[in-house]
């Protein structure tokens, strides 16, 4: 699933690279397609989402599976791509 397929309600895993930890957290919005104002050229949304009681408003590419997020954490609809992920970090 790509991002811009979201629904309010989806799950969504984020894999914290500094804690190698993956935790599920839920889509709560999903706002509509825009240019992002620092990734040029690229049509974005902004999704935000519940993870282990705080909420997070992130930017994220519209046809992407798996975001990064600061330097040390990934976000994706997809758990098998965060697995991957993980993996990779190993």
């Amino acid at each position: 699933m790509v991002f811009k397929d979201l629904k309010v309600g989806t799950p969504i895993y984020v894999f914290d690279k500094g804690a190698m930890k993956v935790s599920e957290g839920k889509v709560l919005s999903k706002g509509i397609p825009h240019m992002s104002a620092t990734q040029v050229g690229t049509m974005c949304l902004d999704i935000k989402i519940e993870l282990e009681g705080n909420t997070y408003t992130l930017e994220v590419k519209d046809s992407g599976t798996i975001a990064y997020v600061q330097s040390s954490m990934s976000i994706s609809p997809n758990k098998e791509d965060i697995l991957k992920d993980v993996k990779a970090t190993k």
